[in-house]
């Protein structure tokens, strides 16, 4: 363990002006930081002159976690000049230790910023202040009409008013919007219990939690890029992957992969970035070699599945999915791509317990409960089916192969009336789409057989 550094600076003597208060004491342990970051921390900190250099060392600190160091930091250079994006990164850090009116006062006099808007609703609601986190969501969404957190913020806020019906209808909002994140779902299942909707919630609700989504926010991203060392790297290329900046990340990671020692997680990222970019050959090779090193590290068994599957080795990416779903049982993502790979090998009943399997382990995917209903079609479960449809549909609205496979099911029990009209309406909002044309042939032959 390497001995607890401490930084005393003092740097009075050498303030902006003589105007200037005097540059505070900060006390940091850096025993636990990266040694790439401390090395960077204890040069910046004793350069710090200016506003601008005190606010970039408060995004350090506050990047690496130093959060009193950080609030020290920001308040110095908020006396030397008041700067909107200080304000704001101090208010957030205020609240995250619990401080709500002291971030939303701070942020009170940031009007023209979305986040600032919407981070004061959800502040306000923590304190019971619905009324004025109304405002302030609201406040939000006229500054950014794309915004994502400022309608989860309102959704939340009439559940808390004891309005589920405006909850639902802006959360299905999203959903049509193809906004998807399991936190937005759970919100949706609350309601619709709320709402006295029992069956839909229920299975809405069977999917994990995973957390508020990640808002959009430019200032704290770019706070977020004072970070340094290997996590900080590592983060940075994933935030590529999930930006579909495939030939960057790949880059990131090979300077990663090279600059400190092996890591699975590295590689199994990397592996990734090759399957996406079509490489299938070089994940697989990678994998390999990181599989014979980390054989208990189950998202390697998962990522070579995928490769396998995609060079059409089924059987071999079938052992690598059971191998993962195995060391570790909680990995819904494995017992989806079961699931597919069961119904590529035309095992239908495989099929289903796998993806009824993913779905308990917290699928919220609604193309999986698709395929689950799908497969049940194959063996006549008619009801099962139209229940798996439209939980798919209460969600997912414009899913139009959900809606033929509805309309089939439906006319498949005898009841053609429902499944003519469930077809007629989807059909006048989406008269081109090739499910529906599918669905309307299968439906006629149905009504046609004796």
């Amino acid at each position: 363990m390497r001995a607890i550094f401490l930084i005393i600076l003092f740097l009075g003597a050498i303030s902006c002006s003589n105007d200037s208060p005097p540059a505070p004491v900060i006390s940091i342990d850096l025993s636990q930081i990266d040694p790439v970051a401390t090395t960077i921390i204890q040069k910046k900190t004793t350069l710090a002159t200016s506003a601008e250099d005190w606010q970039e060392l408060g995004k350090i600190y506050h990047a690496h976690d130093l959060t009193d160091a950080a609030i020290t930091a920001y308040t110095y250079a908020l006396s030397l000049k008041r700067e909107p994006q200080t304000q704001y990164l101090l208010g957030v850090i205020l609240a995250k230790k619990g401080n709500y009116q002291e971030g939303i006062d701070m942020l009170s006099s940031i009007s023209s910023y979305a986040p600032a808007q919407w981070r004061q609703g959800f502040w306000n609601l923590d304190l019971a202040r619905p009324d004025l986190a109304l405002q302030h969501f609201n406040a939000a969404k006229k500054l950014d009409q794309t915004a994502v957190a400022p309608i989860i913020g309102l959704a939340r806020t009439h559940l808390l008013l004891n309005q589920p019906e405006q909850s639902i209808a802006l959360l299905q909002g999203l959903l049509d919007q193809n906004v998807k994140h399991s936190y937005i779902t759970f919100l949706l299942g609350t309601a619709h219990q709320r709402a006295g909707n029992t069956t839909v919630a229920e299975q809405l609700l069977l999917g994990t939690k995973s957390g508020q989504p990640k808002w959009k926010d430019p200032w704290l991203d770019e706070m977020r890029y004072h970070k340094f060392g290997f996590a900080a790297d590592l983060n940075r290329a994933i935030a590529k992957i999930d930006a579909n900046k495939l030939e960057e990340a790949l880059s990131l990671l090979i300077a990663i992969d090279s600059k400190y020692p092996y890591n699975d997680v590295v590689q199994n990222n990397l592996a990734t970035v090759y399957l996406q970019l079509g490489k299938q050959d070089e994940a697989i090779k990678l994998l390999g070699k990181a599989i014979r090193k980390s054989p208990e590290y189950a998202p390697l068994h998962l990522t070579m599945a995928f490769s396998l599957a995609g060079v059409g080795e089924v059987e071999r990416a079938t052992n690598y999915a059971k191998d993962a779903l195995n060391i570790q049982p909680s990995m819904f993502a494995a017992a989806t791509l079961l699931g597919k790979l069961s119904a590529q090998q035309k095992d239908y009943q495989q099929a289903i317990r796998y993806f009824a399997q993913a779905i308990g382990l917290g699928d919220t995917n609604p193309s999986t409960r698709e395929m689950l209903a799908d497969m049940l079609l194959r063996f006549r479960q008619w009801d099962t089916a139209i229940s798996e449809y439209n939980i798919v549909l209460a969600t997912s609205p414009n899913r139009t192969a959900s809606i033929g496979g509805l309309a089939f099911a439906l006319a498949s029990k005898g009841e053609f009336e429902e499944a003519n009209r469930v077809l007629s309406i989807a059909i006048r909002k989406f008269p081109n789409d090739q499910n529906l044309a599918r669905a309307l042939t299968a439906v006629q032959k149905v009504q046609q057989t004796p």
